[in-house]
């Protein structure tokens, strides 16, 4: 996320940032790099699927709203159902939405066995297998999305010979600017 901000800090100056991880992995000179970029940056820490259950059970009108939410190679490691709650909780709280996942198919499981030759390790050569075997495809994370899709508009694709993407964006604020 750091080097997106480094890339759109020109037309982003002022943003505000939630990074959301269940361990505390952010360390203070991280913050202060996204300061020095004008972006206010705070760690939440906090399991995803506790944000999510944590606001079924409250009024969401009264919870955080923000602009964006981007995941990057984390709902692949989810069942359906928890999935499902999960993007429910991101519909009622953002504006957009993006996820950049493993493709699931038959070039991307080829070359999750051949990341050893570019120098992975042991755990990265197997996290790779289980990644693309549970990663997906064709409108699978559309399928997931809460069915009130009349108020988003989403596009799902292939990105690259290994990614699949999601980008979802709530119709009525079409035109405002992320933070």
């Amino acid at each position: 996320m750091l080097s997106i901000a480094r890339a759109l800090q020109r037309e982003w100056p002022t943003v505000q940032l939630t990074l959301l991880d269940r361990l505390d992995l952010v360390d203070v000179a991280t913050i202060a790099e996204y300061a020095e970029l004008g972006w206010q940056a705070e760690a939440a820490v906090l399991d995803a699927l506790d944000w999510a259950r944590c606001d079924a059970a409250i009024d969401s009108r009264a919870s955080p709203h923000w602009d964006l939410i981007v995941a990057n190679l984390f709902l692949h490691h989810f069942d359906d159902a928890r999935l499902g709650m999960l993007l429910r909780a991101i519909a009622a709280h953002t504006n957009r939405f993006f996820a950049c996942e493993p493709r699931r198919g038959w070039l991307a499981r080829g070359g999750s066995h051949l990341i050893g030759a570019v120098g992975a390790t042991a755990v990265t050569r197997t996290d790779a297998v289980s990644s693309v075997h549970a990663g997906f495809r064709d409108k699978e994370l559309s399928a997931l999305w809460p069915s009130d899709t009349q108020r988003f508009r989403l596009k799902e694709y292939s990105a690259g010979l290994f990614s699949h993407c999601l980008y979802v964006e709530r119709i009525q604020h079409a035109q405002s600017a992320p933070h």
